[in-house]
């Protein structure tokens, strides 16, 4: 127990002492952004696995969750952008702007995602894959769902609407490839069609509902808040005047 506590402070101490590791301790900003790095390289890997998998598998769904997991590291990957480029000051009008795109995109993919759902539970359809990917989706699941929690705690403080955009973007994608476990463990071992239909449309629903209640609140908060820092602004320059 000694051994570990002196490893840990050493390891701590010299993270500390590198600049970079400095850095990602004590500037929130650029932790954020190195995280958007590292779930945005994850995510292309993921989406490139899915769409790949469902090419030589033949699974329409598959390819639909691929283009959907692109879609949403297209939206981080733009506030990755928007965040290295104004990483020095803080516009509150401009990221409320870009908060409440990003809800417009997941409110819009959020309809994709139930045309999907409805696909899974209508079509009666057993695909010959084999277990390695159903593992590989449960680490990605894991991974996933572990990181967004991890983010909820760390950032809860962190008043930023880019920051809150990226931590909502990265739940749903959690939430769905949860959904994608599932759907493919009934989908090959499931014998019951019936329970198989009701559990991945009930699922499905929770997931599109969840989403969309997010998406309707990041758009919602967003023209409040930009109504009222405009409202702000103008009263500021009256007084100037």
């Amino acid at each position: 127990m000694r051994f570990w506590r002196k490893f840990t402070h050493r390891l701590k101490r010299s993270f500390y002492n590198n600049p970079y590791g400095n850095k990602y301790m004590t500037d929130y900003d650029y932790k954020a952004r190195v995280s958007l790095y590292v779930s945005l390289g994850v995510n292309l890997t993921y989406a490139g696995f899915k769409l790949i998998s469902g090419v030589i598998y033949g699974a329409f769904w598959f390819d639909a969750f691929a283009v959907y997991y692109l879609l949403l590291t297209l939206t981080r990957f733009l506030l990755l952008r928007y965040m290295r480029r104004n990483h020095n000051k803080q516009d509150l009008i401009s990221e409320f702007q870009r908060y409440r795109v990003c809800g417009i995109m997941m409110l819009i993919l959020n309809l994709a995602l139930s045309g999907v759902v409805t696909h899974m539970t209508i079509q009666n359809e057993d695909y010959a894959y084999d277990g390695i990917v159903i593992i590989i989706m449960a680490v990605y699941a894991v991974y996933a769902v572990t990181v967004s929690i991890i983010d909820l705690i760390r950032y809860r403080r962190y008043e930023r609407p880019v920051i809150s955009a990226a931590k909502t973007i990265r739940f749903t994608a959690a939430l769905v490839s949860l959904l994608s476990v599932e759907a493919s463990v009934l989908t090959k071992y499931g014998s019951n069609e019936v329970f198989r239909r009701l559990l991945i449309s009930s699922t499905g629903l929770a997931v599109c509902l969840i989403v969309l209640g997010m998406s309707l609140r990041m758009i919602l908060r967003a023209d409040r808040a930009i109504k009222k820092l405009r409202s702000k602004l103008a009263d500021q320059k009256e007084r100037k005047q």
